[in-house]
């Protein structure tokens, strides 16, 4: 059961870390539109952070399996995680306008 906690815990960290992040490099592109190692270093976190995100969605997936009473829960913070996708893209349409 600690362990399950301890996952779920992860996977929300991991989240909001994403989040944050993201934002922090979306205000500072808006605050210095000029400068183009904002860009690279966003192109370079999107992909760095769909890996982390995907691996841990998958590593969701498998305990919503291990631990089956523990599904709702589980699959409740999948939605957390996957939250961070309509905001890339939302993000993303700011940053191309």
């Amino acid at each position: 059961m600690k362990t399950l906690y301890h996952i779920i815990n992860t996977a929300k960290l991991i989240g909001l870390i994403s989040f944050v992040l993201g934002t922090c490099l979306l205000v500072s592109f808006l605050l210095f539109p000029n400068t183009n190692s904002i860009v690279i270093a966003g192109l370079y976190y999107v992909g760095y952070a769909t890996i982390t995100n995907a691996i841990m969605f998958l590593i969701l997936i498998i305990t919503a399996f291990v631990y089956w009473t523990y599904r709702s829960l589980v699959f409740r913070t999948c939605g957390l995680l996957l939250l961070n996708i309509p905001i890339a893209i939302c993000y993303f349409f700011i940053v191309i306008k």
